[in-house]
């Protein structure tokens, strides 16, 4: 059973309808889980890192002689003990990554597309509409935007024509049909999809 959703154009007034039949997908919660698990893991960036009493440059001169200083006896300052020394058992920089199947991230996509759909999500529009400059495209997010949710905007790959009017807007992000992930369909937002993108998707997740 196929359902209908309104296409506006860049004005918020409806021109056509979209015919969209669901997957009809399902996905337990376990599995919903583990592929949000998969892509929060792999934004893991690793960058932290300490260095250790042998990266950390000093001068490999004793501070004082061994006996008769009265002081305690050293022989390095890149000893973790001392200012400016190495750090003990501090953080390493490390790649993490997980993976799941190109199956699995279909499947994911259907689920997620048709949760959105089905909640009333999903905002529809001309990407051949005659807007040109970003107040008019605030204009028609805040028309559609009704609860004032975060937007992503999914556009057409490489449609820079319609991506220059968007990109500046607080609270949307930007992103292509070829590249949207099961993660990106995971948010509280609104997902304003140009009428070609969502063609594009659909085709690309079958």
């Amino acid at each position: 059973m196929s359902v209908t959703l309104p296409v506006y154009n860049l004005e918020a007034k409806k021109i056509s309808d979209y015919s969209y039949t669901p997957f009809a997908e399902k996905l337990s919660d376990t599995v919903v889980a583990q592929v949000i698990r998969v892509y929060t893991t792999n934004q893991h960036q690793g960058t932290a890192q300490a260095k250790t009493r042998g990266e950390v440059v000093h001068p490999d001169k004793k501070p004082w002689r061994q006996k008769g200083t009265g002081r305690a006896r050293h022989g390095s300052r890149n000893s973790p003990i001392w200012v400016g020394g190495g750090v003990t058992f501090g953080p390493r920089a490390y790649t993490k990554r997980l993976t799941i199947t190109s199956a699995l991230k279909q499947k994911a996509m259907r689920f997620f597309l048709d949760k959105e759909i089905e909640q009333g999500s999903v905002v529809v529009f001309s990407e051949n509409a005659d807007a040109k400059k970003t107040k008019e495209a605030v204009s028609f997010i805040n028309a559609v935007n009704a609860f004032k949710m975060k937007v992503v905007v999914v556009l057409q790959t490489k449609d820079e024509k319609t991506a220059v009017i968007f990109r500046n807007i607080k609270g949307v992000t930007l992103r292509r049909a070829s590249l949207i992930s099961p993660m990106d369909m995971n948010k509280k937002a609104l997902y304003v999809f140009a009428e070609g993108a969502l063609n594009a998707l659909v085709e690309r997740i079958k």
